[in-house]
């Protein structure tokens, strides 16, 4: 039975790892849900045992991504900074909620995140180019697939 448990469990991790870094969202989306409604782990245990598991994967991931030159490490360090204080306030509120109220949560976050996306690729992007400073978060990588250079810079920031 371990046996089973185990590969189980390694193959939702592998199915997590390969969505999470496909997609940027870090595995923790299925690895969360997995552990809770497929292995009957808590809610509070699953959600912590997946960061510790997702803060190891997202590392390999972003690896293989600056290796090959698709990062902007600027704009990584800002979001770093924000996230690590939110990563501990949001560590520290949901150590002192009930289970029923994190599981809402948690689902309330990805429907959530799920309908942006899905309205987002709906929508006709449009920039105001005149917001953006020069040498403002720009960068450029390598895009495999059109064998060409593709420039881009941070649009939408609020000033």
């Amino acid at each position: 039975m371990e046996t089973v448990y185990f590969l189980s469990v390694l193959i939702l991790s592998s199915f997590a790892g390969l969505i999470g870094s496909l997609l940027g969202l870090g595995g923790g989306f299925i690895i969360v849900p997995g552990l809770n409604l497929l292995f009957n782990i808590p809610i509070h245990l699953a959600i912590a045992t997946s960061f510790l598991g997702v803060l190891v994967t997202s590392n390999s991931s972003s690896l293989i991504y600056i290796k090959n030159r698709m990062t902007n490490i600027r704009l990584a360090s800002i979001l770093e900074s924000g996230a690590i204080v939110g990563t501990i306030i949001g560590a520290t509120i949901s150590l002192s909620i009930n289970k029923d109220l994190l599981s809402i949560i948690f689902s309330i976050a990805l429907f959530y995140t799920a309908y942006n996306m899905n309205k987002k690729k709906n929508q006709a992007e449009h920039y105001n180019n005149k917001s953006i400073l020069r040498n403002e978060l720009k960068g450029e990588y390598f895009e495999t697939s059109q064998n060409k250079i593709i420039k881009y810079s941070i649009k939408n920031i609020k000033k």
